[in-house]
């Protein structure tokens, strides 16, 4: 994609001249480009192919939009996505691009305030019945995950991983199907709470909405901790200020069960991206712009990070227990 094209694409959203564009590269997914225009910093994005239906996630953008719009009181804010139109995108070549302002950073978010950050999220889009179109097919299915992990380590046994691996996957499989059952309440959840999708600020932005869904509150919960503590023996000081804080955020929504199904979101999350690794690692091909090698070592990491999370389960528990009290 060219400068040319670009300033094209944001004409299609009213911005021009165009100055200044650089892309921005540390995203795994979508191509994005910082671009300056009449002295305000915009992203210029265009959705991944792995979005079959890329208008199905536009149109969860614009419930989630809609619902925030009408929120009082709220402390943490989405992205502004310009209008085309009467859409919130634009096609361009086969593509679908979106635009929204530039959220700079200024400074690093705490753990509890990334966690009251994706609490106060959930919270909001409770407040409403949302409409929400399937984004991802079978995005956040620990079984359908492990079952192509499964067929793809079959069909290529020089790069299948050890046998104990596999069975510790498996079991958890069959741990999460025996806490996630169909009792279990569901939610609006962002699917992708990571703490990078937090950007600071006098009200935090939650961004990377393109994963908006319909499932637990706990895969959100395990996609926060995973991501704060990702090295090494987890720190409790604060796991406790992230999980207060996304109690804080949550303001008492959630049920007394989903509050006993955190630790296994935790278990859910890294588990889960374990397998998308190593599937991408055998396979050379998927859902992740890396290397083989790079989807082998990122794997290695989860799978150690698993089974510390494993050791400390008591503990782990009740600091859950006692931040929802």
């Amino acid at each position: 994609m060219d400068q040319d094209q670009l300033c094209q694409i944001a004409a299609l959203f009213g911005q021009e001249p165009v100055g200044e564009i650089r892309e921005l590269t540390s995203g795994h997914i979508n191509r994005t480009f910082l671009v300056e225009c009449g002295g305000k910093a915009l992203v210029l994005q265009s959705l991944s192919p792995v979005f079959p239906k890329p208008e199905n996630v536009m149109h969860n953008i614009a419930q989630v939009g809609r619902v925030f719009a009408d929120a009082p009181d709220r402390s943490v804010q989405i992205p502004e996505y310009l209008p085309c139109g009467a859409r919130n995108f634009a096609e361009f070549q086969g593509e679908i691009w979106r635009m929204y302002p530039y959220a700079g950073a200024s400074g690093e978010m705490s753990p509890f305030g990334t966690g009251a950050a994706f609490g106060e999220f959930i919270r909001i889009l409770s407040s409403q019945k949302l409409r929400l179109k399937e984004a991802l097919p079978g995005y956040h299915s620990f079984q359908g995950y492990f079952s192509r992990f499964m067929a793809a380590s079959s069909a290529s046994p020089s790069r299948k991983p050890d046998s104990a691996v596999i069975t510790q996957l498996g079991r958890l499989g069959e741990t999460l199907s025996q806490v996630f059952t169909a009792d279990l309440p569901k939610r609006v959840i962002h699917g992708d709470a990571k703490s990078a999708n937090i950007v600071p600020g006098e009200r935090p932005t939650v961004i990377d909405l393109d994963t908006v869904m319909s499932g637990y509150a706990a895969i959100d919960f395990g996609d926060m901790v995973r991501s704060v503590m990702r090295e090494g023996v987890p720190d409790m000081a604060d796991f406790r200020d992230l999980t207060r804080g996304f109690a804080k955020g949550l303001g008492g929504l959630l049920t007394k069960s989903e509050v006993s199904s955190l630790y296994y979101g935790i278990l859910w999350a890294v588990g889960e991206l374990a397998v998308r690794y190593l599937t991408d690692y055998i396979t050379g091909e998927g859902y992740f712009r890396r290397s083989s090698g790079e989807c082998l070592a990122r794997a290695d990491q989860l799978l150690g990070q698993l089974r510390g999370f494993m050791a400390m389960g008591g503990q782990i528990t009740e600091m859950i227990r006692e931040c929802f009290l």
